[in-house]
C-alpha cells in the first residue's frame, strides 16, 4: 500500500515538473530568451531533461487506481494554465509558475514522509525475517 501511494506521489509530482517546464519556457520565449515556439520545443521539454530529477517523464507509467473524491493534483489540473495560455498575461503566468512550483515542493514533502513510512516498515519486516529465521 505504502509503494502504491509513493508511485502515486510520484506520477503527480512528474506531472508537476512538466508543468512547471513548459509554463518556465513559456517565460523565457515570452522574454525573448527563447526562439521557438512552445510546440516545436515540446518534444525536448517533455523528454524530461531536468536536472533536478532522474526520471523522465515517459519512465513515470503506473496504474492509478479509481476513488471517489478529488485528489490535491486534481485541482492543479482543472485550473491548469497550458489550457489558456495565449490568453494570460506574464503576471498570470508568474503567479501560475508559483503556484505549482508550491504544489511540488508540498507533494515533495509529502513524498519524503511517505519514503519515511516505507523505510520503517520495512526495516520491520527484516527484523521480524532475522526474528523468526533465528
Amino acid at each position: 500500500m505504502a509503494d502504491t501511494v509513493e508511485n502515486e506521489l510520484s506520477l503527480f509530482r512528474t506531472m508537476l515538473q512538466a508543468r512547471i517546464d513548459l509554463l518556465e519556457f513559456e517565460q523565457r520565449r515570452r522574454s525573448g530568451r527563447e526562439s521557438r515556439t512552445l510546440m516545436e520545443a515540446l518534444p525536448e521539454l517533455l523528454s524530461g531533461q531536468r536536472s533536478d530529477h532522474h526520471m523522465r517523464y515517459s519512465d513515470v507509467l503506473i496504474d492509478i487506481e479509481e476513488r471517489s473524491g478529488r485528489r490535491p493534483i486534481d485541482k492543479v489540473i482543472d485550473g491548469d494554465p497550458l489550457l489558456v495560455l495565449d490568453s494570460i498575461d506574464d503576471d498570470q503566468l508568474a503567479d501560475a509558475l508559483a503556484q505549482l512550483r508550491h504544489e511540488e515542493e508540498s507533494l515533495s514533502a509529502t513524498r519524503q514522509l511517505v519514503h519515511d513510512v516505507i523505510d520503517k516498515l520495512n526495516q520491520a519486516l527484516a527484523e521480524n525475517r532475522r526474528l523468526v529465521e533465528g
